[in-house]
């Protein structure tokens, strides 16, 4: 089952949390079990060693689940290959206000998609106030 459990519908506006105890694991715990049993991750031994990765959410358009490393470095052709939250739709790059939208890096490569996917994410933004002179 690659879909977590209990799945909210909204599970796409990112969200990890990062009050969450990682629990030690040997190598990453990707699939949508995962997400419900060890949403929090730390990595222990090999290259890795010490790195935290949480469960960030799903991708609006297929609903693949996506995780994140909380230093940032969320490179698909790493160890989180299509897992990656690392091409997620974010606000600020937009000039806007809100949420993480999630897209996992499959969708984010076809244009169509993409284009789907952020006029939805349009939807949970706001535009940045505009500085008064």
């Amino acid at each position: 089952m690659t879909k977590p459990v209990g799945a909210t519908g909204i599970e796409f506006l990112l969200a990890p949390d990062p009050g969450r105890e990682p629990e030690p694991v040997d190598a990453p715990r990707l699939a949508g079990a995962a997400a419900v049993q060890t949403p929090a991750q730390q990595i222990v031994g090999g290259w890795h060693d010490g790195r935290v990765l949480r469960y960030h959410g799903r991708c609006l358009l297929c609903g693949w689940p996506l995780w994140g490393f909380d230093d940032g470095h969320n490179d698909p052709r790493g160890p989180l290959g299509p897992f990656s939250a690392g091409f997620s739709l974010t606000a600020h790059d937009y000039d806007r206000v809100g949420p993480t939208v999630g897209l996992c890096p499959d969708c984010a490569n076809h244009g169509d998609g993409y284009r789907h996917a952020l006029h939805h994410a349009y939807q949970h933004w706001t535009a940045v106030p505009a500085l008064s002179a």
